[in-house]
C-alpha cells in the first residue's frame, strides 16, 4: 500500500467513489484510438435501403468514451435511421453518440450530406455511391480507420531539449525489434543570429539517434543518406525548449504507401491546348521528386495515357512536336508545355480521330511524388 504522493499524483477512480458507467466512460476517454476496429460494412437491399454489417467500434464524445459491438445486421433506411435517408442528397453513413444518463443510450446511426458537415466526434463508415437515383457502389475512402499507425515512431514535444519517440517496431531480416517509448536528446543550441534542422532517424538496430546539421541563418535539412528518418527538428538560438510547429513528420510509412516516398502532388484534369504553356504548384519542397504526365480526351480523364514529347521526323523540325513535357522544375513548382501542334495522343488502341492517334487538344493530369 502507497501512503506517500509520489510526483503529485491524480487518481482517475479511486476507493469508495461510485463505479458507474458514467465514471468508467469518463475514464476511458482517449484511451484507446477512435474508429471501426472491425467490420461496419454496406450492402445494397434496394436504392433506398442498405445493410450495415456487424461491427466493433470505439466512440464517444466530448465527455466519455464506449466501446460497442454488434450481433446482427442493421437495416438501414429512412424509417430506421436516426437521421436521413438513404438517397443521392445525404449518403454518407456516420456513427454518432452522446452521454447521457439513461439505461437505453445506444450508438446512433445517421445519414448525412457530405464529411465536411460530420460532427466533430461523428465516426464515418462509408459514402453511398448514386448514379441519378441508382445505388451502384460504396465509398469507404473517408472512413475512420483506426489512428494507430499514426502513432507509430511518432516525434512529439519532449521537455527540455528533448523530444518523445512513441513506441514502435522495425524489422530486421526476420528478427523484428521493439522500440520502446522514449525521450531523445538533448539537442544543443546553435550560436546567434542561426538555426539548424537535426534528423532524428532509427539505427538499424534499433536505436533513435539524432543527424545534426549545419547551423546557418537559412539552414537545410542534412542529406538522409537512406536513413529511416522519422522526424526533422529545426532548432533555434536561444531554445529552452522545443515547440511542436519546429518538428516535421517526415515518416514515409505513414505520408505515403511506398517505402521512401515522401509526399506525394495531384493536379487534376485541366483542359490542353497545342502550345500551351501550363505552370502548376506542386508543393513537394524539393526536386528530388518523379512526376507523370497524363493525357484524356475527356475532362473526367476516361481512358487516359501517360504521355511524353516527340516531333514527326517526316516535318523535319520542331515545330511539329507533338504531346507535352514537363519542364522547369523547382522545388515547388514545375511547368508543362504542350506541343506546338497537337497537345496529346493515344496510339496503339484502334482510335480513329485526329492523325495516327494525335489530339489536337485534350486534358492534361500531372501526378508527382516526392522522394525525400
Amino acid at each position: 500500500m502507497g501512503t506517500t504522493n509520489h510526483g503529485t499524483q491524480e487518481i482517475t477512480h479511486e476507493y469508495f467513489e461510485e463505479a458507474t458507467a458514467e465514471e468508467f466512460n469518463r475514464r476511458n476517454l482517449n484511451i484507446r484510438p477512435r474508429g471501426i476496429y472491425k467490420g461496419g460494412y454496406l450492402a445494397k437491399v434496394t436504392n433506398t435501403e442498405i445493410t450495415l454489417s456487424t461491427f466493433t467500434a470505439e466512440i464517444g464524445d466530448d465527455d466519455g468514451q464506449i466501446s460497442v459491438t454488434t450481433s446482427a445486421l442493421a437495416t438501414l433506411k429512412a424509417s430506421t435511421l436516426d437521421s436521413g435517408s438513404i438517397s443521392s442528397g445525404t449518403p454518407c453513413i456516420v456513427l454518432r453518440w452522446q452521454a447521457a444518463e439513461t439505461q437505453n443510450n445506444y450508438v446512433e446511426v445517421h445519414a448525412i450530406a457530405s464529411v465536411s458537415v460530420a460532427q466533430a466526434n461523428d465516426i464515418i463508415v462509408g459514402k453511398c455511391v448514386f448514379s441519378g437515383s441508382t445505388l451502384n457502389s460504396f465509398d469507404y475512402t473517408d472512413r475512420t480507420f483506426l489512428n494507430v499507425q499514426n502513432l507509430f515512431l511518432k516525434v512529439e514535444v519532449g521537455t527540455g531539449l528533448y523530444v518523445r519517440v512513441r513506441a514502435g517496431r522495425i524489422q530486421d531480416g526476420t528478427q523484428a525489434i521493439t522500440i520502446p517509448d522514449q525521450l531523445v536528446g538533448p539537442f544543443s543550441v546553435p550560436s546567434s543570429p542561426n538555426s539548424r534542422i537535426d534528423l532524428v532517424y532509427v539505427d538499424m538496430d534499433g536505436t533513435i539517434k539524432i543527424l545534426q546539421g549545419t547551423q546557418a541563418v537559412s539552414p537545410v535539412a542534412p542529406n538522409y543518406s537512406s536513413k529511416t528518418v522519422i522526424a526533422e527538428v529545426r532548432i533555434v538560438n536561444g531554445d529552452t525548449s522545443i515547440p511542436a510547429n519546429r518538428i516535421t513528420d517526415v515518416r514515409s510509412f505513414i505520408t505515403s504507401g511506398s517505402a521512401g516516398v515522401t509526399g506525394s502532388y495531384d493536379s487534376g484534369w485541366f483542359a490542353a491546348s497545342p502550345g500551351g504553356i501550363y505552370d502548376l504548384t506542386h508543393g513537394l519542397g524539393t526536386t528530388k521528386a518523379m512526376f507523370q504526365l497524363h493525357f484524356s480526351l475527356n475532362a473526367n480523364g476516361s481512358n487516359s495515357a501517360v504521355i511524353g514529347w516527340f516531333y514527326d521526323h517526316s516535318h523535319g523540325d520542331f515545330s511539329w512536336a507533338i504531346g507535352g513535357q514537363i519542364t522547369k522544375i523547382t522545388s515547388n513548382t514545375c511547368r508543362v508545355r504542350a506541343g506546338a501542334n497537337y497537345a496529346g495522343y493515344i496510339v496503339g488502341e484502334g482510335t480513329s480521330w485526329g492523325s495516327s492517334g494525335y489530339a489536337s487538344s485534350g486534358y492534361y493530369r500531372v501526378l508527382g511524388i516526392s522522394l525525400g
